[in-house]
């Protein structure tokens, strides 16, 4: 009984173990893009990189409203890149918002990888 018990003990310990070392591949799906990629929108937008605090270019797009009230910084989920979740960038603009849209590390075309929380906050 004792001996079952540590077996399951190590099995429960070793599945945490991975689960904890791989826990990014399974959140995150990025779809990367080359750099060299043009956007292609029906909408005017102008296409900007950032330097994260440690030099990491995270690439971003922000599209103008003809009279802008304020501005909507809009991060997107966990999949895709900024070329399939910019379709959102029209029903802000319509409300007079300009819209800036940023991919996280990995994604699109945005450099790097996400290896911890803390790189989410730039």
């Amino acid at each position: 009984m004792k001996i079952t018990a540590l077996i399951l003990l190590g099995i429960v310990v070793a599945a945490y173990t991975a689960l904890y070392f791989i826990q990014e591949k399974l959140l995150f799906f990025p779809t990367p893009l080359p750099k060299q990629h043009d956007y292609e929108f029906p909408q005017s937008f102008k296409e900007i990189n950032i330097s994260a605090k440690d030099g990491t270019q995270l690439n971003c797009l922000h599209f103008n409203s003809l009279q802008a009230k304020g501005i909507v910084i809009y991060f997107h989920g966990n999949a895709g890149n900024l070329a399939s979740w910019v379709f959102e960038a029209s029903l802000y603009t319509q409300l007079n918002y300009d819209v800036f849209f940023v991919d996280y590390r990995s994604y699109g075309k945005s450099e790097g990888k996400i290896k911890s929380e803390e790189q989410l906050f730039f």
